[in-house]
C-alpha cells in the first residue's frame, strides 16, 4: 500500500498448527544504506557461522541413535548453488564429517551438481576428493571427545528434542497429514497431489529387472 514516497505491506501466512501462538514479523523501509567496506563481511550475503559444527552434530547424533543401521548419509545439496569451487570445498568438509562420524553409506558430492547433471569426469573428482579425505583422516573419530556442554552436544540435544516433538505431532495428526504439511525435508506430498494412476505404467510380460529377485527373495515377497 503506497504512503507518500514509500509503501507498506501486510501479509498473513497460515501456520501448520492453529493451536500455536501467532508470530508477527515487522520491518521498515527507511533504512540507512550499508557500505560493504564498513563491515567485517558482506552485509547483503547471509552467512551461517559454525555450519560445520551444526552438520557434525547432526551426523554424530544419527550414528549414535542408529549404530547398527545402514543409514545413507548425503551432503546437503539443497543449499548448493552454481559456484562449483565453493561446492567442492563444501563437499570436502562433508567428507571430513563423514569419516569423523563413522558413516557407513555415503552419497558423494559432485562439484557441478548445482549447475547441470554431472559428467563422468565430474563424478571422478568427487570420488577422488572422498578418497583423499578418507585416507588422510581415517582414524580421526578415535581421537575425538566432545565437551558435555559444547556446541555439538547442545545442538544434538536440541535436534533430538525437536524430533521427539515432531513425532508426537505426527502421531496426533497422522502420517499422510504430516506428508501433506511438508514435515519431512520441507517437501509437501498431498493425497490429491502428483499424477496418481497417470504415473503408473504397465510392463510387458517378458519384462525383467534382475534387482527384483535380489531384493524380493530375501524379504520373502
Amino acid at each position: 500500500m503506497p504512503v507518500d514516497d514509500t509503501a507498506f505491506l501486510i501479509a498473513r501466512w497460515k501456520g501448520r498448527d492453529p493451536k500455536l501462538k501467532p508470530l508477527v514479523i515487522s520491518g521498515h523501509m527507511d533504512v540507512v544504506e550499508a557500505k560493504a567496506s564498513d563491515w567485517e563481511r558482506d552485509p547483503f550475503t547471509p552467512v551461517v557461522e559454525n555450519g560445520l559444527l551444526y552438520e557434525w552434530a547432526h551426523a554424530q547424533l544419527t550414528r549414535e541413535l542408529f549404530p547398527d543401521c545402514p543409514v545413507k548419509y548425503m551432503p546437503p545439496t539443497k543449499h548448493i548453488a552454481g559456484n562449483l569451487f565453493m561446492t567442492h570445498a563444501c563437499d570436502t568438509l562433508f567428507n571430513l564429517i563423514t569419516v569423523a562420524t563413522d558413516q557407513e553409506i555415503q552419497t558423494i558430492g559432485i562439484p557441478t551438481e548445482g549447475i547441470f547433471t554431472p559428467h563422468i569426469h565430474d563424478r571422478v573428482l568427487g570420488m577422488e576428493c572422498s578418497n583423499y579425505v578418507f585416507t588422510a583422516a581415517r582414524g580421526l573419530s578415535d581421537e575425538i571427545e566432545f565437551k558435555p556442554d559444547g556446541f555439538i552436544v547442545r545442538r544434538a540435544h536440541e535436534v533430538l528434542r525437536e524430533a521427539h516433538a515432531m513425532l508426537e505431532e505426527i502421531l496426533d495428526i497422522g502420517l499422510f497429514a504430516a506428508l501433506g504439511r511438508g514435515m519431512f525435508g520441507d517437501v509437501s506430498r498431498t493425497l490429491d497431489g502428483g499424477r496418481g494412476s497417470d504415473g503408473i505404467y504397465a510392463v510387458a510380460e517378458d519384462y525383467l529387472n534382475p534387482l527384483h529377485g535380489a531384493v524380493e527373495a530375501p524379504a520373502g515377497v
